[in-house]
């Protein structure tokens, strides 16, 4: 095993993760110019493992290369944000059908109840949420899905379920923040959370697709708007 090669590649590794987190955070904006030499400098490592990221990243659809251009990262438009969502209610609706099928163990399910009653409580009364309670919000939405999307086994549903989750939601989406829409979302991952408890899949699979798409009507309402202007 050379040891130069693999030192390489876990930098070429380290600049993709770092990218990636920087294009999905909209740190980098769609567009932005991706000079290899300020990336080496900004990840310090030399240009080969950077060169070998932005291909990566290209093969991944998150930046694009253009000749006499270079790399920059892609715009995305709200239609591919409506896709991965269109996407992701196929996958999760399946993966919460599974979950149902096989079931959590006692344990699993007092966790997670005791978890979104937490939740619940916390979205008390009539108020705008502040930026740290939105994201607080966020990180228990994500940890919901999470629990949800472990019961696939399935390796290829797995990578696609994050090829879907590489579409920047950033520019698209200005998060809910006050406690009434946010009380409406938790009530939704309640309700899938009893079903899959109560091994119900098809109701499962249902509330959760719905639950995901309705982000997309969002989106549709949006390119309405777009379409008019």
């Amino acid at each position: 095993m050379d040891t130069a090669d693999s030192s390489e590649n876990s930098q070429t590794e380290t600049v993709v993760n770092g990218l990636q987190a920087m294009i999905l955070s909209g740190t980098l904006k769609p567009g932005a110019k991706l000079r290899e030499a300020e990336l080496g400098e900004l990840f310090n490592v030399s240009r080969t493992p950077v060169r070998e990221a932005l291909v990566a990243l290209e093969t991944r659809g998150m930046v694009v290369y253009e000749r006499n251009r270079g790399f920059s990262v892609r715009q995305f438009s709200l239609r591919d944000l409506r896709d991965s969502y269109e996407l992701r209610a196929v996958l999760e609706g399946y993966a919460s059908a599974l979950a149902a099928q096989r079931g959590f163990s006692d344990e699993h399910i007092e966790t997670m109840r005791a978890y979104l009653a937490e939740t619940g409580g916390m979205l008390i009364g009539e108020r705008t949420l502040d930026k740290d309670e939105v994201q607080a919000m966020r990180e228990r939405s994500d940890w919901f899905h999470a629990q949800i999307n472990d019961a696939w086994t399935n390796e290829l549903f797995r990578r696609s379920h994050e090829m879907v989750h590489r579409t920047p939601h950033k520019p698209f989406t200005e998060p809910v923040m006050d406690t009434a829409s946010m009380r409406r979302y938790h009530e939704e991952h309640v309700r899938i959370f009893e079903a899959v408890a109560s091994r119900d899949s098809s109701r499962a699979e249902h509330l959760m697709r719905e639950h995901i798409l309705r982000g997309c009507f969002e989106i549709d309402q949006r390119l309405k708007v777009e379409h008019h202007h």
